[in-house]
């Protein structure tokens, strides 16, 4: 359930979905104060690529949370969430048998849930996202090419919460294929990532070269590099990453961007039919950000 890159790992990483880390829980506000502040989450990874370690509490507390990965291992990591329902019952088998089935792209069932969580960070790095936990099981699963083996890091949320995302500056929204933008200013900003689609998907973006089209991009990633020409992205210092959100599910990310016009994008394949990677179906728009 991860990402590709900016130019070379947007060949590099994922035409499916590569699972995540660790999630640690934190202090939680008051149930009935609606305007409280998220809660701290904290999710670390220690030991090697491979042969990851993951922390995780037994429990959590329902509502808005601040999730924040340390990466403390040799290698990249995310923090990919999977999610279960609360009332659902699914052994670790089960997970593990369906995140194999999202890795090559074949059809998952509706329970098992991509809850986002903290994009790809660099060994010795830290990043943070803003989600909504809700009550159910969250499995927790190192990154890597291949599922894991059994035991899953498992946390329980538990409770209710009415309170809401804090404001985001700009907003990004995908469907069934497209991404829009509303909002987007140069700077350091909290972008809102929402899905409003019927599937899963997740979110990449590149600032487009001043000399590049939105059909340079989409020729460039449908072919994964190969007879697409030479990469027209600037770079990856102003790009946007995330894990993957099921359809209907939201987070915030801080981000700085320059202005220009931007290709967001989605490498995920369908989560009901699976098939080829979303940009395939055309999954590449334009978004612009302004100053």
């Amino acid at each position: 359930m991860q990402v590709r890159d900016r130019r070379a790992r947007v060949l590099v990483l994922s035409l499916a979905l590569v699972a995540a880390t660790a999630l640690v829980a934190g202090c939680g506000g008051d149930d009935d104060d609606d305007s409280s502040e998220p809660s701290s989450v904290a999710i670390e990874a220690t030991g090697s690529k491979g042969a990851t370690e993951l922390t995780a509490p037994a429990e959590a507390e329902a509502g808005p949370a601040e999730i924040t990965l340390t990466n403390s291992t040799d290698s990249d990591q995310d923090g990919q969430l999977v999610f279960v329902a609360e009332g659902e019952d699914h052994p670790d088998e089960e997970v593990i048998a369906e995140l194999g089935k999202a890795i090559k792209g074949q059809p998952v069932a509706d329970w098992f849930q991509a809850m986002g969580g903290p994009p790809t960070t660099a060994k010795g790095e830290t990043s943070t996202v803003t989600q909504e936990l809700e009550a159910g099981s969250y499995y927790v699963i190192p990154s890597g090419d291949e599922p894991p083996e059994p035991p899953l890091t498992k946390m329980t949320v538990t409770g209710e919460s009415d309170a809401e995302l804090p404001d985001a500056d700009g907003t990004v929204s995908a469907v069934e294929y497209s991404f829009t933008g509303e909002g987007l200013k140069a700077g350091d900003q909290k972008l809102l990532l929402e899905n409003k689609g019927g599937t899963w998907h997740h979110f990449l973006a590149s600032k487009l070269k001043p000399d590049a089209t939105i059909e340079d991009a989409k020729a460039f990633l449908e072919s994964e590099g190969e007879g697409g020409g030479p990469p027209p992205f600037a770079g990856e210092e102003n790009g946007v990453e995330s894990t993957v959100l099921d359809g209907g599910k939201s987070q915030l990310v801080d981000v700085t961007l320059e202005p220009g016009k931007y290709a967001f994008f989605c490498f995920i394949a369908d989560k009901q039919e699976g098939g080829p990677p979303h940009v395939v179906k055309g999954m590449v728009s334009e978004v612009e950000v302004t100053e």
